[in-house]
């Protein structure tokens, strides 16, 4: 059974001299690349926040209500392991700070956009860091930040599939523009990561991770949707062209 820590000075990462491996530039491109994940895991924990509240307040079943709640503090949790695996590497980042979308992200579309897609995109781009991946300390990181992924990803799945047939036709319809939203972060990643890549150290290379996510989506995301009844012509259409 696993135990979630109640305090994260009680995580550690496993002994791993694989850093010292690496040339000075090569350490520097990892470190920079997990910092940049401590905050994109940090800010996470926002959105799960509002998608726990939410459905705490709609009614939700309770282990729906359950594992949103707990995926605010996963996420937490996630931000201190990237971060120690970035210090691992030599970034001297601090704790990261998440900044609150503006407006209203209490909504249907937040809970669909941060659970269906962007947690399945995630749990399939962890998975194929988590093949490539040697060095034991990210390993680590890697394997907790997927276990928790797939959980997440159920809590929009389940979601979905309580909405009425009128509620997922909408959804059918906004689903290019759902789509969109979660794919700009993943884009702006790309444009900076290395051409190269040190994927044993978990940064895969932008060609591999594009098609991962291109994989993801026609494999897993589109199917999910059609599964509890959305219509996913439109963001099949709008697909077509994969991620560029």
């Amino acid at each position: 059974m696993n135990v979630i820590p109640r305090r994260l000075d009680s995580i550690q990462l496993p002994a791993d001299d694989s850093p010292q491996g690496l040339d000075a530039d090569a350490r520097a491109v990892v470190a920079s690349v997990w910092a940049e994940r401590a905050s994109s895991e940090l800010q996470a924990s926002l959105a799960f926040n509002a998608i726990a509240s939410r459905l705490v307040a709609t009614n939700a079943p309770p282990d729906v209500q359950y594992l949103a709640a707990r995926a605010v503090s996963d996420e937490v949790r996630h931000a201190s392991l990237c971060l120690s695996l970035a210090q691992r590497y030599g970034s001297t980042a601090g704790w990261p700070r998440a900044m609150p979308a503006d407006g209203d992200d209490a909504t249907d579309l937040l809970v669909l956009g941060t659970c269906c897609v962007n947690e399945s995109l995630g749990t399939a781009f962890l998975d194929a860091t988590l093949k490539r991946t040697t060095a034991p300390a990210v390993l680590f990181v890697v394997q907790s930040l997927l276990a928790d992924e797939v959980d997440h990803g159920r809590i929009g799945w389940a979601h979905l599939a309580g909405m009425t047939d009128a509620q997922r036709a909408a959804i059918g319809r906004t689903l290019p523009a759902l789509l969109e939203a979660c794919l700009r972060p993943w884009r702006t990643r790309l444009r900076v990561l290395p051409v190269e890549g040190v994927p044993e150290h978990g940064v895969l290379e932008p060609r591999d991770i594009r098609n991962v996510l291109n994989e993801a989506l026609l494999t897993l995301v589109l199917p999910g949707f059609d599964h509890v009844g959305v219509n996913i012509e439109q963001g099949a259409e709008w697909l077509g062209a994969g991620i560029t």
